[in-house]
């Protein structure tokens, strides 16, 4: 491998029952490597938060820790019927908030700047440590409004990069490795 990577995060679940068929494969590969390793779940704003809460977590307490906190996804493909600003705000929030009474750790949230700033414009959020998703050759992405004065923890630059003839997602962490695993 050229490319240095220091962390992976892997798909785990996805809406009520969808669990991602390599994630167990994946996450015994991160561990025998140690490779740092964080995983995420695919938010559906039309089920319920606390059943995804709950699935989320069964699937990834049952193999191995975490040095990356949970991450949920939340974007345009996860909206299904619900077009409400504040009722996907509240059920995001108790999607999180349980979550974190789960795990004792405060969960990263991975979104774009466009859905953030349309969907996630409440101070609550900022709480929250930010992946951003801005495919852009800039130097720097453009912040959601919630997060501006937080920033982010991980920038996802691009959804085509290549690693050994193999295409991935291109994400940077900015800061030291401490930042990406409290």
């Amino acid at each position: 491998l050229v490319d240095s990577i220091s962390f992976v995060i892997c798909k785990a679940t996805e809406g009520l029952t969808e669990m991602d068929p390599d994630f167990a494969s994946n996450w015994s590969l991160l561990n025998e490597r140690k490779i740092v390793k964080g995983a995420y779940h695919f938010f559906h704003v039309d089920d319920d938060p606390i059943q995804q809460a709950e699935f989320f977590w069964s699937v990834i307490q049952k193999h191995g820790p975490a040095e990356i906190a949970p991450i949920v996804d939340i974007e345009q493909a996860g909206m299904g019927t619900q077009t409400d600003p504040v009722k996907i705000q509240v059920a995001l929030l108790l999607f999180l908030k349980h979550l974190e009474g789960k795990v004792s750790r405060v969960p990263m949230i991975y979104t774009g700047e466009y859905f953030a700033n349309t969907y996630l414009v409440n101070d609550s959020f900022a709480k929250y440590p930010l992946w951003l998703a801005e495919y852009t050759q800039a130097s720097f992405p453009s912040i959601p409004l919630t997060w501006k004065n937080a920033g982010f923890r991980i920038w996802q630059k691009s959804d085509e990069y290549s690693i050994d003839s193999k295409l991935t997602d291109l994400d940077v962490h900015f800061g030291n490795m401490d930042d990406l695993i409290k």
